[in-house]
């Protein structure tokens, strides 16, 4: 909400947000943009315009449950010290925190980008985040998987991050465009 309301001083577009994050973060850009307008995700703030135009997250965890069963370290973890509830007295909560369960259609642009020798957050877990957004989804959904990529591939200037970088742009860009286009045509 401050974004929207805020973002022209700083030379960007209240009608054009886009969020990604990477790890934790890209959880939260992942959540951010698939719960967006929904009140219960929006308590005290129910009747605010929450909605992004697109989302980018970067080797996130899409699956607090451990349904794919490929990390039992990371339940415990998030027990202990991220959720406030346990697993076994409460899936759904966990459920709703996560956003392979979420991936319903909003029509929102998505690029997903993880590698695949990821040791903290399974590639598989972006597999199936992307096989169910591209099924429920009417937007463009993009994967970029990293041969030999590991968790936090970017946090050290490399040719790789170079050409991540400038996917990303080349993402936002086309997504402004339409954005641009659909409002101008309204």
């Amino acid at each position: 909400v401050w974004i929207k309301e805020n973002i022209s001083a700083y030379g960007g577009d209240p009608n054009f947000i886009a969020v990604t994050g990477g790890s934790a973060g890209g959880h939260l850009c992942a959540l951010a943009g698939l719960t967006a307008n929904l009140p219960e995700f929006q308590p005290g703030f129910e009747s605010s315009d929450t909605e992004v135009q697109a989302i980018i997250p970067v080797y996130a965890v899409y699956d607090l449950t451990n349904h794919q069963r490929d990390g039992l370290l990371m339940r415990s973890f998030l027990e202990k010290h991220v959720m406030s509830t346990l697993f076994s007295e409460d899936q759904l909560g966990w459920e709703n925190a996560s956003p392979l369960f979420r991936t319903f259609d909003r029509g929102l642009p998505v690029f997903v980008i993880h590698g695949d020798k990821d040791c903290v957050v399974p590639v598989k877990q972006a597999r199936e985040f992307v096989r169910k957004l591209k099924k429920h989804n009417n937007a463009p959904i993009l994967y970029a998987e990293l041969p030999g990529a590991q968790h936090g591939f970017d946090i050290f200037h490399s040719i790789r991050t170079e050409y991540h970088l400038e996917a990303v742009g080349e993402f936002l860009h086309h997504c402004y465009y339409h954005h641009s286009r659909r409002q101008s045509n309204k």
